[in-house]
């Protein structure tokens, strides 16, 4: 191939590895495709540079410009020795003052370098220049994963103490593993051994429970010592939260009432906590009491009070525990004394269930394994907290929680969750509510029938009930009667509440109470007018209400299924009332103590399963759920998971399922070593070296091909062999071609043309302007 036109078309520098044919003409013209050169031609261009640049110009060479090709290779000589003669006297690149001619100069440099190498040099730089480019903008746009991923992006101080807690940031930094516990025997279960103090302070009472852990930096230090694929092992895990009697039975303990009691006498809660922290002392060993954590986090009843007896109780409760005991509080009494958040509550169970099902993965490998979706429901409210899918991550970022955990290598992990806490959709609650409902449609006053919290219903009429109003109840076994006179006021007839047993009645009755109808901020929505990025795909564990209710009467706890749960909720609920109370006092229910869990069952059940299907959306029908992916995409089960999208769970191994585990695991976590550097090839720690290989590669391959040209002469100096590169300039030729014109072919050192004939100068489609 060739490239003509005029010489303003082709200034530039010319590199050695062409040959240059110049052909003079009286006008700028296009020039036979395959000119040859001969003696002429190097006369009449020697005389017409020499006066267009009024200088002396030696004799030029005879040889041939055309390539001799010998076995496909070039021997030809790269340039008129007349072109060399001539770089010394012509100005300098940046002595002209006219850009459009730089630009041109540029021009001819890259599309000579682009398209004059052999072919396969030519495919192998475009090749790896296109993955430099897709690599650079990768690692330019990449971000950390916000929900799903490892992390590796350091924690950002958070004055809150929440966000403070979710980002590791407690104020227990790493130790070295403990010297004294070198002397004791190896079958001492203590050795190496570090314990964790959480009290569960509730509305009806506070439970101390006592974990612990082998030291995070031992376990590191014996890895050390042991092969790469056993310290993989070792160290590609969360720590393993253990109770913390060597037993598994001396751990917890409780005490009543909750501290929210103390709310009008704050000084008095040490009283309330002496048992509780001496319960605590006498588990965990005497010289382990300094770096012992204590935290003491109280939940619903805390949250009713009023800020003043709240921050009077904590305040107290700080100087108490500080004052008689040594345990450790190094993130002040704000972190370690305080009423966290539902949503916080929530959070924590997300990760015990998790934690205890393996949903947080653990294997050698770097895949994130699936994690399982968290329900809880109380009295007063129900909670959820889940890891959306990537595509409603992307979607709905903002509705996220983040957080982190820490595998004992350092590795961090990053999740987004989604929590939110439905205040007055807990049993409790929902059944005040269907109460109003019942009334209001029975065409009662509403005023007067006001219906407030109902702790447990009463099984017979009082003493003094005439004439009381009977109201069906189709969330009642049939001929239940059910009087709730105590919420009725006194200068009114009795309330008196008839089963009826029909239970597909119920839950139609208990949809409006859901409030699907409320406004939704976006989609997906669940009810109550709270939108949450929730999918088909997610799996749930239910804890307390959901696990009660199904395991309890039917001996249904584990993975759910609709239809058998369905089938056998109505069969009860169409039982007379008397036969099962007959059926309880012959053993037919062992774990139920009272009759109260009996008489509402037709409620909660039905309760249970409309928060499911009708507010959560989970599907009634048995779907497999996905756990990690293989290599072929297909699912792989998750350790537990059965063929529901929903199993209601009351322990998981040997631990009852309790939140305060997952806000030891997030202490536990943040005491070890964060990783300065991500494993190989994740992050942008991995990004970069990908990047820095490329760019070497890229720059070998360029060196190894100036390396080769080199060594065959071809960037030698012009006719001769020196290795030295000339530097040739073809600046001011322009006036050749004012007085006469020239046109100019490049070619390189096998004899090719560099490119397609270039266009007459008027022509400027092609040339930058």
């Amino acid at each position: 191939m060739q490239r003509t036109g005029s010489v303003e078309r082709s200034r530039g520098l010319l590199r050695s590895d062409s040959n240059v044919i110049v052909r003079t003409s009286s006008s700028p013209s296009r020039l036979n495709p395959d000119p040859r050169p001969d003696t002429a031609y190097s006369t009449s261009i020697t005389s017409k540079l020499s006066t267009a640049s009024n200088s002396p110009i030696f004799s030029p060479s005879s040889s041939p410009p055309r390539s001799l090709r010998e076995s496909g290779r070039s021997n030809s000589l790269p340039l008129l020795e007349t072109a060399r003669n001539l770089a010394g006297s012509l100005p300098p690149l940046y002595a002209e003052q006219n850009e459009k001619v730089f630009l041109t100069h540029c021009w001819v440099v890259l599309r000579h370098w682009g398209l004059g190498g052999r072919r396969v040099n030519r495919l192998v730089l475009l090749a790896l220049f296109f993955l430099l480019v897709i690599l650079v903008i990768a690692y330019t746009g990449y971000l950390p994963p916000t929900h799903m991923g490892f992390s590796d992006q350091p924690p950002t101080t958070s004055s809150d103490p929440d966000a403070a807690v979710l980002n590791l940031e407690t104020g227990f930094t790493p130790i070295e593993s403990q010297d004294q516990d070198a002397d004791l025997p190896l079958s001492d279960w203590s050795r190496y051994r570090q314990y964790g103090i959480v009290i569960d302070a509730g509305s009806s009472g506070s439970r101390v429970q006592v974990y612990s852990w082998i030291d995070p930096m031992h376990i590191r230090q014996l890895a050390e010592k042991a092969t790469k694929h056993e310290r993989e092992k070792m160290l590609r895990r969360l720590s393993v939260i253990e109770k913390g009697d060597e037993n598994g039975e001396r751990w917890q303990f409780k005490e009543d009432p909750g501290i929210s009691s103390f709310a009008d006498t704050p000084d008095q809660v040490g009283r309330h906590l002496k048992p509780l922290l001496d319960f605590a002392s006498s588990v965990v060993p005497t010289r382990k009491h300094a770096s012992t954590p204590i935290y003491l986090l109280a939940t619903a009843g805390m949250r009713l009070i009023s800020p003043t007896a709240r921050t009077a109780i904590l305040s107290h409760t700080c100087e108490y525990v500080r004052s008689h005991y040594p345990f450790a509080t190094n993130g002040g009494c704000d972190l370690h004394f305080r009423v966290i958040s539902g949503e916080l509550e929530g959070i924590y169970g997300w990760i015990t269930v998790n934690y205890l099902k393996n949903g947080f993965g653990g294997t050698s490998t770097r895949k994130r394994k699936h994690t399982f979706g968290f329900l809880d429901m109380g009295g007063a409210s129900t909670q959820i907290a889940f890891e959306p899918t990537a595509d409603m991550a992307r979607k709905h970022g903002d509705d996220l929680t983040g957080l982190r955990m820490r595998f004992l290598d350092g590795t961090e992990l990053a999740y987004s969750v989604f929590v939110t806490t439905f205040l007055g959709f807990g049993m409790n609650e929902a059944r005040r509510r269907y109460l109003e409902t019942l009334i209001k449609g029975n065409s009662l006053d509403e005023r007067r029938y006001s219906l407030p919290y109902s702790r447990a219903p009463q099984g017979a009429l009082s003493d003094g009930a005439t004439s009381p109003v009977i109201i069906p109840d189709p969330c009642l076994p049939l001929n239940l009667l059910l009087n709730d006179t105590s919420h009725v006021p006194h200068d009114t007839k009795p309330l008196l509440l008839k089963g009826t047993g029909a239970f597909s009645t119920c839950l139609e009755a208990q949809i409006p109470l859901l409030n699907k109808s409320l406004p939704c901020p976006d989609i997906p929505c669940l009810f109550n007018g709270v939108h949450a990025p929730i999918s088909d795909a997610l799996h749930f564990l239910g804890v307390s209400e959901y696990w009660y209710t199904s395991s309890q009467v039917y001996g249904l706890g584990g993975a759910y299924n609709h239809s058998i749960f369905y089938r056998t909720t109505e069969t009860f609920c169409s039982q007379p009332w008397e036969d099962i109370e007959r059926m309880h006092a012959e053993g037919a229910f062992p774990q139920v103590s009272d009759l109260d869990r009996l008489r509402l069952q037709c409620f909660k059940s039905a309760w249970i399963m409309n928060v499911l299907h009708e507010g959560l959306g989970v599907p009634r029908d048995r779907v497999r759920v996905p756990g990690d992916e293989d290599e072929d995409g297909k699912g792989v089960d998750v350790e537990g998971e059965g063929a529901s999208n929903f199993e209601s769970v009351d322990q998981i191994g040997n631990f009852g399922v309790s939140w305060t585990l997952g806000a030891v695991l997030l202490h536990v976590a943040a005491t070890v070593p964060r990783s300065p550097q991500d494993t190989l090839g994740t992050g942008k720690f991995g990004m970069g070296l990908v990047l820095g290989a490329v760019v070497v590669g890229v720059l070998s391959v360029i060196y190894i091909r100036v390396r080769r040209k080199r060594r065959r002469g071809g960037y030698g100096a012009l006719g001769t062999n020196t290795g030295q590169e000339p530097d040739i300039r073809m600046w001011g030729v322009d006036r050749l071609a004012e007085e006469g014109g020239i046109d100019i072919i490049l070619e390189d050192v096998a004899g090719e043309s560099v490119g397609e004939p270039l266009e007459p100068w008027q022509d400027n489609a092609r040339l930058p302007p």
